[in-house]
């Protein structure tokens, strides 16, 4: 229970897995990923470019967005699109337009579910930076469980520990690199350089 606490609440980086791939099959729009994906952060299409390759980026559209699509089963050069449908057992993956041509490969970083240890012997799916999250995280389930082990302040005690650790922990496990935004003001300055 914990730990489908900590992957509700956001991505965690050390569950997201690179360079997982897809075999696009022509005329096919749909395609079920594996059961350890919970969620497809981005997707590419790499296509061979001489004697490198190219990897072009997929938007990934709505379900409103995707059902609106009036042929679903068109053919074309993409696909450029894709909708996730997150189904209870494993996600489907619809792309569109579908290939009418073999593409060499779709790569997607796909976001991993945690895996509990339910035998003593094993190892929990988190880094060790994580287990004090773990251990207070823990000591603040068995509380409101069982509120007969603590007294309310020691409770509240633990429950606040819990939510300073936890949040130092996700601050720590984010993505570092610098935000770089750059306005365009060519409507402002009438496409005139400075």
């Amino acid at each position: 229970m914990l730990l489908q606490h900590l992957q509700a609440k956001g991505i965690n980086l050390w569950k997201v897995q690179n360079f997982m791939t897809i075999t696009p099959v022509v005329g096919v729009n749909s395609y079920t990923l594996p059961t350890t994906v919970v969620d497809v952060l981005e997707a590419y299409i790499r296509q061979p470019a001489g004697n490198s390759s190219l990897d072009l980026k997929m938007r990934r559209i709505s379900r409103d967005e995707y059902w609106s699509i009036p042929q679903k089963t068109q053919q074309g050069s993409g696909p450029w699109q894709y909708y996730l449908d997150r189904q209870r057992d494993a996600p489907v993956m619809y792309v569109w337009p579908s290939p009418s041509a073999p593409l060499p490969t779709i790569f997607y970083s796909g976001y991993l579910k945690f895996f509990d240890a339910a035998e003593l012997n094993q190892t929990l799916d988190v880094p060790t930076r994580w287990l004090p999250v773990i251990q207070t995280g823990l000591a603040y389930f068995l509380c409101q469980n069982r509120p007969a082990l603590a007294t309310a302040e020691r409770r509240t005690e633990i429950t606040n520990m819990w939510k300073e650790i936890s949040l130092t922990s996700e601050m720590e496990d984010r993505d570092s690199s610098p935000l770089r935004l750059a306005p365009d003001l060519t409507s402002y300055v009438g496409g005139a350089t400075r």
